[in-house]
């Protein structure tokens, strides 16, 4: 059975907001199928969801230079896609069921030179309580090599001092709260 992909575009995208998808992802599936159509034209190869075919595009894709989690994610919308055709009744068999993703690099992040640091603790530089706290944040990070998502992540909303009491003898600060089974750190 020939399913006309481009026409049924739109009622995918409806049912992906009816679903409360976000605006984001289905943008994103959207541009994802887009892409494979007109990928499929300028190749002059059919627009058919098939393992041949979805290979052949994420192949390109990762040739032309495109991230590996930029395929990754332009295959995980033809997957969705050729799912929903399935559930919608438009083809007899899902031909993408278990097509494996591209594997992603960890990325390696050069540290920064020592002239950074140093500017980077200089943008700080200030008598305000908030600069302050930036300069500590800044001089925490660079002494134990801890990431800025990791440090604010882990940060308590609001924080008091003295801290409050723990609930519990035995009873451990851990991040935000109080743990009562947390382990001793190593030396204490």
């Amino acid at each position: 059975m020939v399913v006309d992909l481009a026409t049924l575009l739109p009622s995918w995208e409806l049912h992906l907001r009816a679903e409360r998808k976000s605006p984001e992802t289905v943008k994103s599936y959207g541009d994802g199928v887009r892409r494979f159509l007109t990928w499929a034209a300028a190749e002059r190869r059919p627009a058919v969801l098939d393992r041949a075919g979805v290979n052949a595009f994420t192949a390109h894709l990762l040739a032309a230079g495109a991230e590996p989690a930029t395929a990754r994610a332009r295959q995980l919308a033809l997957r969705r896609f050729s799912a929903w055709l399935l559930e919608e009744g438009e083809t007899d068999a899902d031909a993408l069921l278990g097509l494996k993703a591209p594997r992603l690099d960890a990325k390696v992040v050069e540290p920064l030179t020592p002239e950074q640091i140093k500017a980077l603790v200089a943008a700080c530089a200030g008598r305000d309580l908030r600069d302050r706290r930036d300069e500590a944040l800044v001089r925490l990070m660079i002494e134990t090599g801890a990431r800025a998502e990791r440090s604010s992540r882990s940060a308590p909303r609001t924080p008091t001092w003295p801290p409050a009491r723990p609930p519990c003898a035995g009873a451990r600060m851990v991040g935000a709260g109080w743990s009562p089974s947390a382990r001793r750190p190593p030396g204490r």
